[in-house]
C-alpha cells in the first residue's frame, strides 16, 4: 500500500517522511493553507535528493495500443513502483486552476517528479504537462456517477478519488461515500483521498482496496502536520492485514 503525505510545507517534515518510508509527498502550488512558494518548493526538493529525472527508467507511459482504462492503470502503476524503487519520497506538485505554461514553468524551476492536476482540468490536460501526471476525480453524493465518465486510459499514471464540496475542489478533509467507488477497486488500482486518518484508514484499506491512500487533514494538528500522527498513520497502514 502506498502512501502520499499533501501539503508539505518545510524541509524537516519532508525528511521525516523520508526517513519512515512514506512514498509520495505532495506540494501545493494552488490557492490554499498549505500552498509553498516555488523558493521553498526547491529547498525540499533539493532536500530529497536527485530528481526523479536523473534516473534512467525506460518507460514513463504503458504502451500507446492499450484502450482498456483497466489494463492501462495496472501497466502504468507498475511504472510507478518502478519509480519509487529508484526514489522516494517522489514529489508530487498539486496545481487546480493553473494553467499549463504555470505548471510547466514551476516544474522547471522546481524539479518536482510528478504533478498531480485536482479541480478545473480535464484528463487529456495531462498530454501538455511536462511531467507525468495524478488526476484527482471529486465525488460527491449528488452526483457519485459523474466521475466514472471522465475515467479514461492514454493519459495519467493514476487517478485519485477525493471528495468535493461546493466550496473546495479537493482537501475537504470529509470523507465520501467509499461504496460508489468499491466496483472500482476490483477492476484497476486507484490511490483514495478525503478525510483519511489514523481512526479511519484501516477502515478505508478494507471497503476500498485502493493501491495508495492520500492523507493531509488527517495527519495535523492545528493545521500543522504532526510527526507522531503521521507515524501512526504509516505504522497502521503497514501493519494492515486486511
Amino acid at each position: 500500500m502506498k502512501i502520499k503525505i499533501c501539503g508539505i510545507k518545510d524541509v524537516a517534515t519532508a525528511e521525516f517522511c523520508q526517513e519512515i518510508g512514506v512514498d509520495f509527498i505532495g506540494l501545493v502550488f494552488t490557492k490554499s493553507s498549505r500552498k509553498i512558494s516555488v523558493q521553498t518548493a526547491k529547498q525540499i526538493v533539493n532536500s530529497l535528493g536527485d530528481p526523479l529525472n536523473h534516473f534512467n527508467l525506460g518507460h514513463t507511459l504503458p504502451e500507446s495500443s492499450i484502450k482498456a482504462t483497466n489494463e492501462w492503470f495496472k501497466q502504468s502503476h507498475a511504472i510507478l513502483d518502478s519509480y519509487i524503487k529508484a526514489k522516494k519520497p517522489l514529489t508530487v506538485g498539486i496545481f487546480a486552476k493553473e494553467s499549463v505554461g504555470e505548471i510547466n514553468d514551476i516544474i522547471e524551476e522546481t524539479g518536482i517528479d510528478l504533478v498531480q492536476l485536482s479541480g478545473e482540468y480535464n484528463i487529456e490536460d495531462a498530454q501538455e504537462i511536462n511531467r507525468q501526471t495524478f488526476f484527482s476525480l471529486g465525488i460527491n453524493g449528488s452526483d457519485a456517477e459523474n466521475y466514472k465518465s471522465k475515467i479514461r486510459a492514454g493519459f495519467a499514471l493514476s487517478l485519485i478519488f477525493d471528495s468535493i464540496s461546493s466550496e473546495s475542489l479537493g482537501g475537504t478533509g470529509k470523507t465520501f461515500n467509499w461504496n460508489e467507488i468499491k466496483d472500482v477497486s476490483i477492476h484497476m488500482p486507484f490511490i483514495l483521498a478525503g478525510g483519511l486518518n489514523v481512526d479511519n484508514v484501516e477502515l478505508a484499506m478494507k471497503i476500498c482496496n485502493p493501491w495508495g491512500l492520500d492523507i493531509s487533514t488527517g495527519v495535523e494538528k492545528d493545521g500543522v502536520k504532526d510527526f507522531e500522527l503521521i507515524n501512526e498513520l504509516v505504522s497502521r497502514v503497514r501493519d494492515f492485514d486486511g
